[in-house]
């Protein structure tokens, strides 16, 4: 709860202190930083030491954060190439594993989920042995459980989601039997919910 950041019209990354009473931001001394283009989607690693910044066209940028200031260092070997266009990313509940949701159809149609395993000591990433997954048609939105188990896609082109298990020491995904399920016209963003026994 100390730090916030956001992209800023697709091209660079802002960083704010929260003051602790009230709420209020303060842009940290440093930013903004600098990526490549087409900037979105913004994840934190649950241990709070990286930075995953999407882009649509270039793949992934980690920054490490400095736990006193929040201030952002790029880390060697950044961004980390997704191949095509990425309209979404989710981080595994252990912080092990990323995923993207590759979505592009502007010329040969590729759909794919890539996943990524994370080096917690550089925050580095390598894609895992079997990567690209298949999902359905133009997935839009990626959804991981609470529990780290399960993976889904929703997907907009073939109007339904793809569900995944996920192997939790490896981070690779196996197509549920039951998969894809039905969703209507269109489907884009997705979320899951967890109510409290």
């Amino acid at each position: 709860g100390s730090y916030l950041y956001t992209t800023q019209s697709g091209l660079r990354v802002l960083g704010f202190a929260i003051d602790a009473e009230s709420g209020a931001l303060a842009e940290i001394s440093g930013s903004p930083y600098l990526t490549s283009v087409n900037v979105t989607r913004t994840r934190i690693s649950p241990d709070d030491k990286y930075l995953y910044v999407m882009d649509e066209m270039a793949g992934i940028n980690v920054f490490s954060i400095d736990p006193a200031s929040g201030g952002l260092s790029e880390i060697s070997g950044s961004p980390f190439s997704a191949e095509a266009i990425a309209y979404d990313m989710k981080v595994h509940p252990s912080g092990n594993f990323v995923y993207l949701a590759i979505n592009d159809t502007s010329g040969t149609p590729i759909n794919h989920v890539r996943a990524y395993a994370v080096n917690t000591t550089t925050g580095a990433l390598t894609e895992i042995s079997g990567s690209p997954y298949d999902p359905g048609s133009q997935p839009y939105g990626l959804a991981v459980d609470p529990s780290g188990s399960f993976l889904y896609t929703a997907n907009y082109g073939s109007d339904d989601i793809s569900g995944f298990v996920i192997d939790k020491g490896t981070g690779a995904l196996t197509a549920m039997d039951e998969s894809p399920f039905s969703a209507g016209t269109g489907p884009g963003c997705i979320e899951i919910v967890r109510i409290p026994e």
